[in-house]
């Protein structure tokens, strides 16, 4: 006798990392008539698909009207008290609210539904202590596997707590925003414990930052060496932070120093090239260097991470001399997917890349002064996945003409500016590409 819907949903609360549950529950409720199913294919399918894929439009579209038609609906079957939810993989798999809102619905939430990710809002209540300790005794956190602090702060000494309470069995990534990204907050929570299945640390907030400061407790944390991601975008460094973080015991294999926000990041070539001779670094399989405005030294660092296959390293200052030492390293045959935006690659650039004998499957070359002698060249070079040519001294004009000469680069995916763009030469570009994102057009045209 099959499995009934409930047993099915048993399944999914617990293995809720395993997709094949999933999988067989969308199929019962698919019999049964019930367009949940549906939603679980779709999110699925749309967990497994890159953002460039030709698929994602309309699987988008769909899970968009599925979820206008029957989202609240959806939501209100399950006890969600006064946490706001969403959909994850097909079911309610994300919640958020106040810690006090937190510690009292969680429990029956994750009884009913997956709900392996959860935010806390410190903004709308502040922080009481007893709702703090309630929430480091939930029972349900335990099967957390993502936290994090999108809005709000916290005293640097109560989120130490909180961090290191029991609790945690499975708490995998941790990501705190603009209130929480300050030296305090880290040093606090670097000098006690945290959960032992911690591996991914993102700071997301952009007003303060952890500074020189912060990254060096965070170095030093007795737990540092556990991590294997880690982000610290826009966070107000300079090179005393690379040289802590250089001098660590880590082990990361993804490192985000990108220069974003409204406390930008400054380093050095030196300090780079410092950061990439550590001990760690050539564990290193994606790497962010955005924004960072050191030349060669990017190329360099890169050449010192053989296991890397993503890199992004836009508005570097990186020039076609530069990129030379990169299709050089040993990494080039790895990568999947570089983005060399916003850098002064000109033509030249586009010539050395076409006469590589493979390029990495996405390759964003947006606003890189690349004209039509650039586009001719890339016409010749290896197919690639996706690939972002926005920003470029490329008209329409030169598109047409490179579409009669049949000399348009191999991709599956294309995004270009097409502002002012006849209708015709939209049409002939979207029949060419299977993904042709035409920037400044409507999509059906």
């Amino acid at each position: 006798m099959p499995a009934s819907p409930d047993e099915l949903l048993a399944d999914v609360l617990a293995a809720p990392d395993d997709d094949a549950p999933r999988r067989a529950l969308a199929a019962a409720w698919r019999a049964a008539g019930d367009a949940r199913g549906e939603l679980i294919d779709v999110q699925l399918a749309l967990a497994g698909l890159p953002a460039w894929h030709p698929d994602e439009p309309a699987l988008r579209r769909r899970e968009r009207a599925m979820l206008a038609t029957h989202g609240a609906a959806w939501r209100g079957a399950v006890p969600t008290g006064a946490l706001d939810v969403r959909f994850v993989r097909g079911l309610v798999g994300h919640a958020s609210g106040s810690p006090r809102a937190l510690a009292e619905h969680l429990p029956a939430l994750c009884a009913a539904a997956p709900a392996t990710s959860v935010a806390i809002d410190f903004e709308d209540d502040g922080v009481n202590d007893d709702d703090l300790e309630a929430l480091c005794a939930c029972e349900a956190f335990g099967g957390v596997r993502s936290l994090s602090v999108p809005e709000g702060d916290c005293a640097p000494a109560a989120w130490r707590r909180l961090c290191a309470a029991p609790v945690w069995r499975r708490l995998r990534s941790m990501s705190l925003g603009p209130g929480m990204s300050q030296a305090a907050v880290v040093t606090a929570m670097a000098a006690g414990a945290a959960p032992a299945t911690l591996a991914v640390l993102e700071f997301e907030g952009f007003t303060e930052g952890i500074g020189d400061a912060g990254a060096r407790a965070l170095a030093a944390a007795s737990w540092a060496s556990q991590l294997r991601e880690l982000q610290l975008r826009g966070q107000a460094l300079g090179d005393d932070a690379l040289a802590a973080l250089a001098a660590a015991s880590l082990a990361l294999t993804r490192l985000d120093v990108a220069n974003v926000g409204y406390r930008d990041n400054a380093f050095s070539a030196p300090a780079i090239e410092a950061l990439s001779a550590s001990r760690w670094f050539a564990g290193l399989t994606a790497c962010n260097l955005v924004g960072c405005a050191i030349g060669g030294a990017a190329a360099v660092a890169l050449t010192r991470a053989p296991l890397l296959d993503r890199a992004w390293l836009s508005r570097t200052g990186l020039g076609a001399g530069e990129l030379r030492v990169l299709l050089g390293a040993a990494c080039w045959p790895r990568l999947v997917e570089l983005s060399l935006a916003g850098n002064p690659l000109g033509d030249d650039g586009a010539r050395l890349l076409a006469g590589a004998a493979r390029l990495p499957a996405v390759l964003a070359l947006a606003g890189c002064g690349i004209g039509p002698d650039g586009l001719d060249a890339l016409a010749g070079g290896a197919a690639v996945d996706a690939l972002d040519v926005r920003g470029n001294p490329l008209a329409a004009e030169h598109w047409q003409r490179a579409l009669d000469a049949d000399r348009l680069p191999r991709a599956t995916a294309l995004m270009l500016d097409a502002n002012g763009f006849p209708a015709e030469l939209c049409a002939a570009l979207r029949q060419r590409y299977p993904r042709c994102d035409l920037i400044g057009q409507p999509a059906g045209s």
